[in-house]
């Protein structure tokens, strides 16, 4: 409600060697070698945007995590099965560990974008300007909105 967060920042540290006390809990996504993009574009809160020019553009990897049916419809809507790669994280976990070492982060308001607020991790929001209640305002916010 147009009031920043009093909170000592990052307020979400990811410890990826936490043990979590079960095997398959411990195992965490492979990190992608190479410099890398993340982009999550959820069904809810999608705002017409040209995705097609902003993944294109960029020199870096790019993944798309999320449901298997928001890649298919990106993919079909845009130009970009070259250049945009399905990456599925088991958990939030594994999603906060890929966000954490991405370079960087393209989303509409979702899970991914509370995450990186959570770990105080730059990131780009693409949504409706008229959605006050899902910018931060924090510095670490880069707005894409018409």
């Amino acid at each position: 409600m147009e009031i920043p967060p009093n909170l000592p920042m990052p307020y979400l540290v990811i410890d990826e060697k936490h043990d979590f006390g079960e095997e398959h809990l411990n195992k965490t996504i492979d990190i992608p070698k190479d410099k890398y993009n993340v982009f999550h574009i959820t069904q809810r809160y999608r705002y017409e945007f040209d995705w097609e020019q902003l993944i294109n553009s960029q020199d870096n990897i790019n993944y798309f995590v999320g449901l298997q049916g928001e890649y298919d419809e990106i993919i079909k809507n845009y130009n970009v099965k070259d250049k945009l790669i399905l990456l599925s994280p088991k958990d939030m976990f594994d999603l906060a560990i890929l966000i954490k070492h991405c370079d960087n982060l393209y989303c509409n308001p979702s899970v991914a974008h509370t995450i990186a607020v959570g770990m105080n991790k730059p990131y780009t929001l693409i949504c409706n300007p008229e959605q006050v209640n899902v910018q931060t305002g924090l510095p670490i916010e880069t707005l894409l909105c018409k």
